[in-house]
C-alpha cells in the first residue's frame, strides 16, 4: 500500500461527502490507496453518506469507535492503516482539482521524509485565501529553512495536507495527545520531524481548510489556553536548543510574543469592561508569559506594531492593552 489517507469525523454529515468525493479521484492505476474514515460517535447521518461511498468505491475503509475525541479518533486510523505514507485530513477538507498531480509523485517517488504542500482557507460566506508556504521558490528542501516554519512559525501547526512516512512514526512511536484538546497537532508534527533528515515544501496548494465560525476562545479561560501554550512553548524551547542556532532561538521567542499578543486581541474581543482587566493582570503575572517576555531580545523584533505590544506588555499597561487590543479585535 502507498498511501493511508486517515480522516477523523464526527458528526459530519454536512462536510464528510465533499471530503470523500476529492478523495475517491485518486487514479486507482497509478497508486495504491486506503481511506481509512474512523467515525467517533456521530449521532447524525455521517455514517450513512459513508457506507454510500464505499459502495462507489472500496478504497475507503469505515471504522466505528465510540466518541473519545479527535486524538484519540487518528490514533486509531494509525492503528489500522498499512500506506508508505500517511495523510490526515479534516472531515470539512477538500482537495482541490488537481491535489492528486502533486500528491502522487511525491509518495511515489519518496520526495522526502517529511512532506507539506500550501492550501487555500475557505470562509463559509464563500471567501477563499491562498495560505502558500513562505518560501522563495515553488519548492524548497531546505531542512534549516524548514526548523524556522517548525519552530517559529504557525505554517506547520497543523497534520492535515501533508506526508508522514508510516514506519518514522511507528518506529518511534508517535500518536497524538489525548490530554491536550489544543495544539495536539503541532506535538504529533514537531516529535515526527525531530527524525526527519530531509523534507520537502512545495508551495502548490492540495486542499481546501474551512474556516467555520465560532471560536476555541470562549470554550477556554485565558489561564486553560496559557497552560496549553506552556506545554508547546517548552517543547519548543527544547527541540530548538538542540540545533544550537541562536537566530532560530530568537526567532522561536518572538513567535511566541506574537501567540501571546494574539490571545490577548482575541480576548478582547470577548471580554470588555473589569472583566477583560482581571483576565489582563492574571495572564501578566502567568509564569509562561513572564518567561517569554524575558526571553525575547527587542532587536529581534522586526515588526514596528509587535515592538510597542511588547513594550505594553513589559510595562503591564493595562489600560492601554485593553483599548489597543479592543481596538485590533474590531478590525
Amino acid at each position: 500500500m502507498d498511501l493511508s489517507i486517515i480522516i477523523p469525523t464526527y458528526n459530519s454529515k454536512d462536510y464528510i461527502a465533499s471530503c470523500l468525493r476529492g478523495v475517491i479521484t485518486c487514479p486507482k492505476d497509478e497508486i495504491a490507496m486506503e481511506c481509512i474514515v474512523v467515525n467517533d460517535g456521530s449521532k447524525d447521518d455521517t455514517a450513512e453518506i459513508i457506507h454510500r461511498y464505499q459502495e462507489r468505491d472500496t478504497r475507503i475503509v469505515l471504522w466505528n469507535k465510540e466518541n473519545s475525541g479527535v486524538s484519540d479518533t487518528r490514533n486509531y486510523g494509525l492503528e489500522h492503516a498499512s500506506g508508505k505514507y500517511i495523510m490526515f485530513l479534516d472531515a470539512d477538507d477538500r482537495f482541490c482539482a488537481d491535489a492528486w498531480e502533486h500528491i502522487i509523485p511525491a509518495v511515489k517517488k519518496g520526495y522526502g521524509d517529511y512532506v507539506a504542500f500550501s492550501y487555500l482557507t475557505l470562509y463559509e460566506n464563500g471567501k477563499i485565501i491562498p495560505q502558500p508556504l513562505p518560501i522563495e521558490e515553488v519548492v524548497s528542501t531546505e531542512m534549516r529553512q524548514a526548523r524556522n516554519l517548525m519552530y517559529a512559525s504557525s505554517d506547520f501547526n497543523t497534520c492535515w495536507g501533508k506526508l508522514f512516512l508510516r514506519e518514522l512514526i511507528e518506529e518511534n512511536n508517535i500518536r497524538f495527545r489525548s490530554d491536550l484538546p489544543i495544539g495536539e497537532d503541532f506535538l504529533f508534527v514537531a516529535e515526527y520531524f525531530a527524525h526527519c533528515q530531509s523534507c520537502y515544501m512545495s508551495k502548490e496548494m492540495i486542499l481546501f481548510y474551512l474556516q467555520r465560525a465560532g471560536s476555541a476562545m470562549r470554550s477556554y479561560t485565558m489561564k486553560q489556553r496559557l497552560d496549553f501554550t506552556k506545554i508547546l512553548y517548552e517543547y519548543n524551547k527544547a527541540a530548538v536548543e538542540k540545533y544550537a542556532d541562536q537566530e532560530l532561538n530568537g526567532q522561536m521567542e518572538v513567535y511566541y510574543l506574537r501567540v501571546i499578543t494574539n490571545l490577548f486581541r482575541e480576548y478582547a474581543g470577548i471580554y470588555n469592561g473589569k472583566q477583560l482587566i482581571e483576565i489582563y493582570k492574571d495572564a501578566l503575572e502567568n509564569e509562561t508569559v513572564k518567561e517569554i517576555l524575558e526571553s525575547v531580545k527587542e532587536e529581534q523584533i522586526y515588526s514596528k506594531m509587535k515592538k510597542l505590544e511588547y513594550r505594553l506588555l513589559k510595562k503591564k499597561k493595562i489600560g492601554i492593552l485593553k483599548g489597543y487590543f479592543g481596538l485590533k479585535a474590531k478590525l
